[in-house]
């Protein structure tokens, strides 16, 4: 702790004062008035401890008003701040030290004569309004351990980390953080700009009116709550994404959870990926790597998209038959056709973080050809880093499928036509029935496996055991074949092996 000083003050000047003739002969001594007088003791902070003692309530609103008040008669520079925060150290076990050593740091600093303070606050630990309504450019050199910045209007810059709220309701200032924020960032936001240069932990970052916003580390919670207006950036990974977002703008490079939830406007724009679309999405946009996946038109040749999320999102599967049967039924309860089929083929990539993907991918799209209503269908795979396995499931109608795919695509075709524009993973054609399969970049191991009718026509080559078990159809290979499996119509099967 700082040690205080006694300051003998210098004595009040005297002046000469003529008197009327009718009164007695003589001086007399008249004082400097209390404002100067005030002037000549800057640079210490006597008046400010005893402002400090004067004051006990258990309010930091009522606290600060006070405080305010009393400053505002004083004449004082950065060093006085500095020298009272650094005496705060020595007062924590005061009475209502929590509630009264923020409201007062913060009505100090914006009395003060200076624009520019810099200040050391990290034994200020849970104090309540620290830089309540600060109108001055603070530089904090160490960790904040108290909410901080509530209706700022000047500037802040902390190069440590905030361990509390940041930027409640700010105003028409600006705050930027150089590590960490362990709280709420800019809930109820007015106006100016807060930027986290690190991560944030628990973010509800709103812009409530107006504002900009960027967190350039990840955000684990919500980003967006209630937000009204304003702009938002979010440069690494977040959590939650526009919870009861109203209008303006939220950028973010991955949500990796839910986005959108009860959103009735403003704009969310994706530009690598997310999870999945939350419920109640009834307004706004949703634009994911440049393309738009909500809204969509209401008309059949669009509607679909939401409600397919929606399917997607109760559609649990465990094993192929019984979870191609349940999907099966929920596309029987849908409405859409081939456009709203490709369409959530195109955005499938929100969802690839999920478990069991491949497979989910691959029967569910399948279902929704076969039962659709429409002949042909075609199905844009290649912005998908997982492939789809069992593409084509069960087949029964026209389907064009662009880009690689991955295991067992066209298993158990049953009539019609798939053409796989790209290669094709192992036991590709495997079982088929009938229809005709084509793949144009190869097929992996075991293609045509036990399949009894149908034909296969495969480019560029297969791998190990084609056709192993074939009972019946036709084959044709471009390219060379890695090795035959046992084939008992091999007048059917063409191709170099």
């Amino acid at each position: 702790m700082k040690r205080l000083h006694a300051r003998i003050l210098p004595e009040p000047e005297l002046r000469l004062v003529k008197r009327d003739s009718m009164a007695r002969a003589g001086p007399i001594i008249e004082p400097i008035p209390e404002p100067v007088i005030r002037e000549l003791r800057d640079g210490n902070i006597g008046d400010v401890m005893a402002v400090w003692y004067s004051i006990s309530e258990s309010d930091s609103k009522k606290n600060y008003a006070d405080a305010n008040g009393q400053f505002s008669a004083l004449s004082y520079g950065a060093g006085v701040v500095r020298d009272f925060c650094d005496e705060l150290a020595g007062l924590t076990e005061e009475r209502n030290f929590r509630q009264k050593a923020g409201a007062l740091l913060s009505a100090l600093i914006n009395n003060c004569t200076d624009r520019t303070i810099t200040l050391e606050v990290d034994h200020l630990k849970g104090t309540e309004l620290l830089f309540y309504r600060n109108n001055k450019n603070l530089n904090i050199i160490t960790n904040v351990h108290s909410d901080a910045g509530e209706r700022n209007s000047g500037r802040i810059f902390i190069s440590g980390s905030v361990h509390g709220n940041v930027g409640k309701q700010n105003m028409k200032g600006e705050i930027n953080i150089e590590g960490n924020v362990y709280g709420k960032v800019s809930e109820q936001q007015e106006g100016g700009e807060i930027n986290v240069f690190g991560s944030v932990g628990d973010s509800h970052l709103v812009t409530w009116e107006n504002g900009r916003g960027a967190i350039f580390g990840a955000a684990d919670s919500a980003i967006g709550t209630g937000m009204k207006g304003g702009y938002v950036e979010i440069h690494g990974e977040a959590g939650l994404v526009g919870i009861c977002q109203f209008g303006g703008t939220i950028k973010v490079k991955r949500a990796g959870s839910l986005i959108g939830i009860r959103k009735k406007g403003g704009t969310i724009e994706i530009t690598d990926s997310c999870d999945s679309i939350g419920p109640d999405v009834s307004g706004g946009q949703i634009i994911m790597r440049g393309k738009q996946i909500y809204p969509y038109k209401s008309d059949i040749r669009s509607l679909a998209l939401m409600d397919l999320v929606r399917a997607w999102e109760t559609f649990d599967m465990k094993d192929v038959e019984s979870g191609y049967e349940r999907a099966c039924r929920i596309a029987k309860e849908l409405r859409y056709d081939c456009t709203g089929v490709r369409r959530f083929a195109d955005m499938l990539g929100v969802f690839e973080h999920e478990n069991n993907f491949s497979r989910k991918a691959g029967i569910f799209l399948s279902a929704l050809v076969n039962m659709g209503d429409q002949k042909y269908y075609t199905i844009d795979l290649t912005k998908l880093t997982v492939k789809p396995s069992l593409i084509g499931y069960r087949n029964t109608k026209r389907l064009r499928v662009l880009g690689n795919v991955g295991p067992h695509a066209a298993k158990e075709q049953l009539g019609s036509t798939i053409i796989i524009e790209g290669s094709a993973g192992y036991g590709f054609a495997a079982w088929k029935k009938g229809g005709n399969a084509l793949v144009t970049e190869g097929a992996g191991d075991f293609a045509g496996m036990g399949m009894s009718g149908g034909k296969i026509v495969i480019y560029n080559g297969a791998g190990k055991e084609c056709g192993h078990n074939f009972a019946g159809g036709e084959i044709k290979v471009g390219g060379t074949v890695e090795s035959w499996g046992s084939i008992q119509n091999a007048q059917l099967v063409q191709g170099s092996g």
